[in-house]
């Protein structure tokens, strides 16, 4: 055979090679994810209310669908994230977190098992996934007079002391909370007290909202004050 045959069959051969590896990683990407297949934002945090858009290369449902409720999401999740999917196209939809998320949990995404597209062929994604995280639970306060003052520990429990002979602090004294997580109002009230330190006397308190929060039941930034004025030249704690 002569030198330049040999050399055609050997160009021909390493373009054949190339191709295959070419075919091969537009079916799968260096991470694993399915090629054309991509959730956005792919990690980070998540919080209710935020949206996660998937996209595809195929069609996975009927116009008719589009915008249309009741669809299940095309994945799972672990633990499972509440929330709704849409379907904003063909092949891509979108979907909402819902509210009841724990906080301090990561969550793994991975496609459904059975999801199918259109033409009803499987969509196989093994090593698909995206991780999300939720903020940890925390309080900070502040009183009416103080700067921010966040003496929460890990439980997100906290005893904010105020003593009212040293401090000259005013007997119906205010303190403003901001949380990581929004909390009922209803329930702030039921369980955060002042309490006397030394006879360990309890004292309810009722809860001060900003104008822009007095429409819903709940939310991550409040105060509290004492319903009856508390005695003077004692020493009380704010306890959660």
């Amino acid at each position: 055979m002569k030198l330049s045959n040999l050399l055609t069959l050997a160009c021909t051969c390493a373009a054949l090679l190339l191709t295959a590896s070419a075919l091969r990683a537009a079916d799968t990407k260096a991470d694993g994810e399915p090629a054309g297949v991509v959730i956005t934002p792919q990690e980070g945090d998540i919080s209710p209310g935020q949206i996660l858009t998937i996209t595809f290369p195929n069609a996975m449902v009927k116009e008719d669908d589009i915008d249309a409720e009741g669809h299940d999401a095309p994945f799972v999740s672990e633990p499972r994230v509440p929330g709704k999917f849409v379907w904003k196209s063909q092949t891509e939809g979108e979907f909402t977190v819902g509210e009841k998320l724990t906080p301090g949990v990561k969550y793994h995404f991975s496609l459904d098992p059975a999801l199918k597209d259109l033409d009803g062929k499987d969509v196989k994604a093994a090593k698909w996934g995206a991780d999300y995280t939720t903020a940890e639970f925390r309080f900070s306060s502040r009183r009416d007079d103080d700067s921010d003052d966040d003496n929460s520990d890990e439980s997100g429990s906290k005893k904010t002391k105020h003593r009212t002979e040293s401090e000259n602090i005013d007997s119906q004294q205010q303190v403003w909370f901001n949380a990581t997580w929004p909390v009922s109002y209803k329930e702030a009230a039921e369980h955060i007290f002042f309490q006397d330190r030394e006879s360990q006397q309890r004292y309810p308190v009722d809860i001060l909202l900003n104008m822009d929060d007095t429409k819903t039941d709940s939310g991550s930034s409040f105060g509290v004050e004492p319903r009856d004025p508390l005695p003077v030249e004692r020493s009380f704690d704010i306890v959660i």
